[in-house]
């Protein structure tokens, strides 16, 4: 089915001007509401396959059918209008402090001085405390391959939530080995990532090395010729694929939430603080951003929900054909349609051939005519001519390129 979505935090950066590549349409989105904008074309396609007089099917080559363009914009004027109805996800990602909403607009409503309002929690007395910075886990090697219970890694959850799920059971005597090269590259990415420890489940870049790690274990020798092979081999003999061992109800996943749960929140003050706000969604959300300046608008995109916690946000099919203009437009594919294009391009070649021959009798015909006047200067038969010659010579050099 069709959806559209990605990240939320590149998502807040494109309205607000802070991506690097802003620039590259810097001019059309100042011109949307609210200073800053993205467009979005969504596309679907629908395709038959041809059946003879029996209702045999003809073959893949037969198929035919459309593929439909929709459009919409998601600007800061429209951003909590659209976000808090859309779905789920794009509700959750667009929430707002009810505390942080209150002095926002006050700020707003004041003239907008400095200092600009944050997110943040209250302390004792009612006295404002600024979110935690984000800060290192600590120890990378303690954290992936700790087996102690009272102080336990990623590595005792792999032991003791995924290893034993009868999902993992044909791994056999080599589960061991696998969740020990798990949690050894668990150990790399926090070395390298100390602020990112709950994300190494999420990205692109973060499943390919999760997928690898596997891979490499299942004999895999890291070329990209052998990687499908050596996948579906994995399919084959252990009767799950990689992508079900780490996807949503996978047992790699679960214990990687497990252990975040258990683990990664209590070390996590920042996570803790985002967490104990009051969260407002819907309508609430909606009315009181409407009411924000541009200015503020901008500042309540960076203290939302899915900002701060790195949220995806995603829209589904039926919500992602209907929003701003809709269905645009629609192309034709397939072999017929194909031969009628080809059909009307033939019929405009040959309009343009005949065109040709009818500036080259042109020509002809007043070059003829100066001749036989005399080769007069005051005739404008010469001219006419030429001027015909050049016009055949164009439509020439047109139809040549075709």
């Amino acid at each position: 089915s069709l959806k559209t979505g990605g990240s939320f935090t590149d998502m807040c950066h494109d309205l607000t001007g802070q991506s690097a590549r802003s620039g590259d349409w810097a001019s059309w989105a100042s011109q949307q509401s609210g200073g800053g904008g993205m467009r979005y074309l969504v596309c679907d396609k629908a395709f038959q396959e041809a059946v003879d007089k029996e209702g045999n099917q003809l073959g893949p080559l037969s198929r035919s059918g459309n593929i439909r363009f929709h459009e919409f914009d998601i600007t800061v004027g429209n951003f909590f209008a659209m976000f808090s109805k859309a779905s789920k996800t794009t509700k959750n990602c667009v929430a707002s402090d009810g505390d942080f909403m209150v002095r926002l607009k006050a700020w707003d409503d004041a003239g907008r001085r400095e200092p600009v309002p944050t997110l943040g929690t209250r302390g004792e007395g009612g006295s404002f405390v600024p979110l935690p910075d984000k800060q290192s886990v600590g120890n990378a090697e303690q954290l992936a391959l700790s087996t102690d219970e009272n102080d336990p890694g990623f590595l005792w959850y792999l032991q003791t939530v995924a290893a034993p799920d009868p999902k993992l059971s044909a791994l056999g005597g080599g589960a061991p080995d696998l969740m020990q090269s798990l949690a050894a590259a668990y150990a790399i990415y926090v070395e390298e990532n100390p602020n990112q420890a709950s994300y190494f489940f999420e990205g692109r870049s973060n499943v390919t090395y999760i997928d690898n790690v596997v891979l490499k274990w299942a004999g895999w020798d890291g070329t990209e010729d052998t990687r499908t092979k050596i996948a579906g081999a994995f399919n084959k003999e252990y009767r799950i694929s990689i992508p079900q061992m780490r996807n949503t109800g996978g047992p790699l996943l679960a214990a990687f939430k497990k252990f975040n749960n258990d683990v990664l929140r209590k070390q996590d003050p920042r996570g803790q603080a985002l967490q104990s706000l009051d969260w407002q969604y819907g309508d609430v959300i909606a009315r009181w951003y409407e009411s924000l300046s541009d200015e503020a608008k901008k500042i309540a995109i960076l203290n939302t929900k899915g900002y701060l916690n790195r949220l995806k946000w995603e829209i589904p099919d039926k919500i992602s054909r209907s929003l701003g203009k809709g269905l645009i437009a629609t192309l034709p594919i397939g072999a017929p349609h194909v031969q009628g294009m080809l059909d009307k391009i033939q019929d405009e070649v040959m309009q343009e051939v005949f065109a040709i021959f009818d500036e080259m009798a042109t020509m002809s015909e007043k070059l003829n005519s100066y001749f036989a006047n005399g080769l007069k200067e005051e005739s404008k038969e010469a001219e006419q001519g030429a001027e015909a010659g050049e016009a055949a010579a164009e439509k020439a050099r047109k139809v040549a390129t075709v």
